[in-house]
């Protein structure tokens, strides 16, 4: 899903209260719609963004350029600072370009959008006990195998770390 490229006026119908969300992980490469209905806390949040938007074109990641969207989450994901999310750590990267190409260094390592989506359709089948049906229409898989594969168990243990503050 191309969260990180929505768009204002080609995505987001208020009119209609439907997001129209883009992915390419199909076989043959191709962008592929889904239009969405919007409930009531998704309409409530994107109204409340676009009274408050700083230009017209993106709507998650307010960047001008879309390049900018592109050059913030190679490698690492998206690093999620701003959302008051810490590093989880400090991991090792080989370097892809540039003139240090090649060059190993270390990297703080965030969560990023992929990892809260294993989490949340994790926690809907292992906690709230979703059907894996259901879990995989809302990531929109077409195969119930790829949403399979999402799936971890969540440890009981650890249940109250889940959603910590701070």
């Amino acid at each position: 899903m191309k969260l990180l490229r929505l768009r204002w006026k080609e995505d987001i119908n208020f009119d209609k209260r439907i997001v129209t969300l883009w992915t390419r992980k199909r076989k043959d490469g191709a962008y592929e719609s889904n239009p969405m209905p919007m409930d009531d806390v998704l309409y409530d949040i994107l109204w409340q963004r676009w009274k408050s938007r700083d230009q017209d074109k993106w709507a998650v990641l307010q960047f001008q350029d879309q390049n900018q969207v592109s050059a913030s989450t190679k490698g690492n994901g998206v690093h999620m600072p701003a959302a008051g999310i810490a590093p989880i750590g400090n991991g090792k990267r080989k370097l892809w370009r540039g003139k240090d190409k090649g060059k190993v260094v270390e990297v703080p390592l965030f969560y990023g959008f992929h990892s809260l989506r294993h989490f949340t359709a994790s926690y809907l089948a292992d906690q709230e006990k979703v059907s894996l049906k259901t879990v995989s229409g809302l990531l929109r898989h077409k195969n119930l195998r790829t949403t399979e594969i999402y799936l971890h168990h969540l440890d009981p243990s650890h249940q109250g770390c889940y959603f910590q503050n701070g």
